[in-house]
């Protein structure tokens, strides 16, 4: 069981961004709280300065979009808690749960810091995310439903670490011992489906349904719901057709059976009787069908209905130039390879882009802060009661100016300059990702219509191509 909690922090008139993302940070982190700091851990930042790094974030916000941080009451992060059931989970486990909470959560577009305390009775973790996101070019919406995905992603991450969870009030939840057997193969609901499923492809009627499915175990209690109880693996009360879903009430039952059996009637195929020819053959040059020929005649000979789903298939084939079905295996292959350069182009590209964020975010902080240090510079009385009302900003700047001369960036580069080239790189990766999707896109339209060629020629594996064609001949 895990109760989760989010909230905001904001800006306030009486500490800068700064102090107040620091107060909160060194709240969590509190090696006295975490095991010396054993159970703390960051993502897409370091915990000594992840404030710091929060903030550089939002300077370069400040500067792409022209929007700056309000003094009081604007959303510099948010605080998300998630408190386990006292002597349910080790502390090592409650902290990797976190992390995946956040990231997923977070859909890995934030920074932020996970401390689990460990100095009561329930293990809990506190989750620190920045609310600009890592490219500084948006914030995180927080929807009224954002707590409730919360909650859902916690509960799915409890049931995987085979942890109890809440159940919500005034929604059907799964119990845990169900999910459990579930996970198992052995949930005694998904076995009755199971068998209601099979029971339906052997059945001419209902009647023959009722009865096959009395002879596998099950006991059917009819009126106004049908029911069905499995006594064999211990259920104890009949369980309602609707509560296994929408497909096994009596009604869909009964329609699906029907369904089932005019399928099977309207592709039911013909036995194929090769006819004795007399005389040598052997001059004979026997035409070869192409796949597209094949659909034609098998569909006609056995009055496909189906026919905007077949002139899709028919199409695409014309399209991808597949001639045979051993075409289908090969042209999924080079798109395959070609989506895989493309992504790594992606990628590479994906590299240059954020390098020049980082660099655009240092700069945007150094130049934000860069006349208040040199005010500081040429302190010299009340120094240190400078230093103390700025402290922040102070130390933002030094951290902005120290990885600029690590990565050996001239402190006078234009930040304009540098945001335009992280820009064309991200114009480039979205024209280049329309590719990649368009390939992934007609990969998965040759998967699906090979499913429609299968489905009027037959199994690849049963029929083969010489066959049809010595039946079209005929």
């Amino acid at each position: 069981m895990a109760v989760t909690r989010l909230s905001k922090i904001k800006s306030s008139t009486s500490s800068s961004t700064n102090n107040t993302l620091k107060g909160r940070l060194d709240y969590i982190i509190n090696k006295d709280k975490t095991n010396n700091e054993e159970l703390v851990s960051a993502f897409e930042c370091e915990v000594d300065t992840a404030y710091l790094e929060f903030a550089l974030n939002k300077n370069l916000y400040e500067n792409i979009t022209g929007n700056e941080i309000k003094r009081n009451g604007d959303v510099l992060a948010y605080h998300l808690r998630q408190a386990f059931k006292p002597g349910e989970v080790e502390p090592e486990l409650a902290h990797q749960i976190g992390i995946k909470l956040a990231k997923e959560f977070t859909k890995d577009n934030h920074q932020f810091v996970i401390a689990t305390h460990v100095d009561k009775a329930h293990i809990h973790n506190h989750i620190i995310f920045n609310s600009t996101n890592l490219n500084s070019e948006g914030k995180f919406k927080d929807e009224w439903r954002s707590a409730k995905d919360v909650r859902k992603i916690s509960d799915r991450l409890c049931l995987e670490n085979d942890l109890s969870v809440v159940e919500p009030k005034n929604e059907r939840g799964q119990h845990y011992k169900e999910w459990e057997e579930n996970q198992k193969g052995k949930s005694w609901k998904q076995q009755i489906k199971d068998i209601l499923d099979e029971a339906i492809e052997k059945s001419k009627d209902y009647d023959e349904f009722l009865m096959i499915i009395k002879s596998k175990g099950i006991e059917v209690k009819t009126g106004k719901h049908i029911a069905f109880k499995l006594e064999n693996l211990g259920q104890q009360r009949f369980t309602r057709g609707k509560t296994l879903g929408s497909d096994y009430t009596e009604e869909q039952l009964k329609l699906r059976i029907e369904e089932r059996n005019k399928s099977k009637s309207r592709f039911r195929r013909t036995s194929i009787i090769p006819q004795k020819i007399k005389g040598n053959l052997s001059g004979i040059n026997k035409k070869v069908y192409t796949l597209e020929q094949q659909l034609y005649f098998k569909a006609r000979n056995e009055k496909y209905r189906e026919v905007k789903d077949l002139a899709e298939t028919i199409l695409l084939l014309r399209n991808e130039k597949i001639d045979k079905r051993s075409d289908i295996d090969l042209r999924i292959k080079e798109l395959n390879i070609m989506a895989s350069k493309i992504n790594k182009d992606i990628k590479e590209l994906e590299d240059k882009s954020r390098s020049f964020n980082e660099i655009a975010k240092y700069l945007s902080t150094y130049n934000k802060y860069k006349d208040l240090y040199q005010k500081y510079e040429a302190t010299v009385f009340n120094k240190k009661n400078f230093y103390r009302k700025n402290e922040g900003e102070i130390l933002s700047f030094e951290h902005a100016k120290s990885q600029l001369e690590k990565l050996n960036i001239d402190l006078n580069t234009d930040i304009e300059k540098v945001l335009s080239t992280s820009k064309d790189f991200n114009n480039e990766i979205e024209n280049i990702n329309k590719d990649f999707k368009n390939l992934q896109d007609r990969v998965n339209k040759i998967r699906k219509a090979e499913k429609k060629i299968d489905d009027i020629l037959g199994n690849r594996d049963k029929i083969k191509e010489k066959t049809i064609n010595k039946d079209m001949e005929r």
